[in-house]
């Protein structure tokens, strides 16, 4: 038989891992979503410094404000 206490540390690790997970997926569709735009320009995936990172650094707020 587990006490209180020991339950509750459990749940909490649970509860932790949730969370943790849950932040890696959301990690993922920003990735995906990014990955969407940069397929549109090939040269900003390059690493190329253009005008267009600017636009991209944008873009990237944007997608993560989306899921903040």
């Amino acid at each position: 038989m587990q006490t209180f206490w020991s339950w509750e540390h459990k749940l909490l690790k649970q509860e932790q891992q949730y969370f943790e997970n849950h932040l890696t997926d959301i990690k993922g569709e920003i990735e995906a979503e990014l990955e969407v735009y940069l397929s549109k320009d090939q040269s900003m995936k390059e690493g190329a410094e253009t005008p267009n990172m600017t636009l991209y650094n944008q873009v990237r707020k944007e997608i993560e404000a989306k899921y903040e």
